[in-house]
């Protein structure tokens, strides 16, 4: 899979194992917020 995560923070188990898989493009939730304001 390739898709984007969320998070607010680099902490926690899902970031760790998304980390893991490298196939996860970990984004802060500023940019998911930014990316929709633009559309």
């Amino acid at each position: 899979l390739n898709f984007p995560f969320p998070i607010h923070a680099p902490e926690g188990d899902k970031y760790k194992v998304a980390r893991k898989w490298g196939s996860v493009h970990i984004v802060n939730t500023n940019w998911v917020q930014q990316s929709i304001a633009v559309r």
